[in-house]
């Protein structure tokens, strides 16, 4: 199969709402070139795409499956774009979205797994990035309350794992019922610009060029002996909000390189580990060390 295109408006309503797509009990799409969602993908119990190109998720798009204990699987030889929503509910739901390039949200984004038990996977093997207005979620949502986001759990005992052997980049919301675990491998890009446009000369960061993973936006957990684990090869950056709500919970953030903390951890209690330098184990010395700042 070559290109695949899922349109939105109904044919006989062309400038209707998102009112097109496939659903049925197991879908299961094999495409060679690029796939383009702009309307639905649902299946009951097993939604599989492989794609040999790049996948784009538009605005209002949607991949969802429904079932208690679903498969839902992404995989795309290239990148992968999402605007839309991308959702296994259910009881052990298992989202997976792999990409060969790179995976990036975009505003209005959304990866989740509302259920209890469930896994969010999110894997890149170039880079992830989940923008702001974006989020990660599993057995958590956000619901407005006041004009504001308030998180909520959905579902207990579930967990977000986002791996990249290069770098991750997140001002996003990544929330989970149970923990977080991110991993990264080395830098890949020269990222002046940004630190330049993020902090005043006077600043750490200023002269900085590149990260492993750079933390912006939230990270939240909410269950008991949770773990929320940062690892990664080269700088781990964090300048946003790590908040571990469950009760003898574990922040870990390692990297082989360097440790940057700027942001705000927040544990009712257990424990904090930087390891800069140090293995993920805090055995080894990696022999990483930043000197400036």
């Amino acid at each position: 199969m070559g290109a695949a295109q899922i349109q939105g408006p109904n044919l006989h309503v062309p400038f209707g709402d998102i009112d097109s797509g496939l659903d049925a009990l197991q879908l299961i799409l094999d495409v060679g070139q690029n796939l383009q969602v702009s309307g639905w993908l649902m299946a009951a119990n097993l939604l599989q795409v492989m794609v040999g190109g790049n996948v784009t998720l538009d605005v209002r798009s949607r991949i969802e499956t429904r079932d208690d204990n679903n498969r839902l699987i992404v995989d795309a030889a290239g990148a992968m774009s999402i605007r839309g929503t991308v959702t296994a509910k259910g009881d052990g739901g298992k989202p997976e979205l792999k990409a060969g390039g790179a995976l990036s949200l975009f505003e209005g984004g959304i990866i989740a797994a509302p259920g209890p038990n469930a896994v969010v996977e999110v894997q890149s093997d170039v880079a992830v990035s989940l923008n702001t207005g974006t989020a990660v979620l599993a057995g958590v949502t956000f619901d407005s309350t006041n004009g504001s986001q308030v998180a909520r759990v959905t579902g207990a005992n579930s967990n977000v794992i986002i791996r990249s052997p290069g770098e991750v980049f997140i001002p996003a919301s990544v929330a989970a019922s149970q923990g977080i675990q991110l991993f990264a491998g080395a830098a890949r890009s020269d990222h002046s610009d940004y630190f330049k446009s993020l902090v005043p000369a006077s600043h750490p960061l200023y002269n900085r060029s590149h990260y492993s993973i750079m933390i912006s936006g939230t990270l939240l957990t909410f269950g008991n002996n949770a773990d929320l684990v940062l690892s990664a090869q080269d700088d781990v950056i964090v300048r946003g909000n790590l908040d571990l709500r469950g009760n003898n919970s574990n922040l870990t953030v390692q990297s082989d390189s360097s440790v940057y903390f700027e942001g705000m951890a927040d544990l009712r209690s257990g424990s904090v580990k930087l390891y800069g330098g140090i293995s993920l184990d805090g055995t080894t010395d990696m022999g990483g060390a930043y000197t400036d700042g």
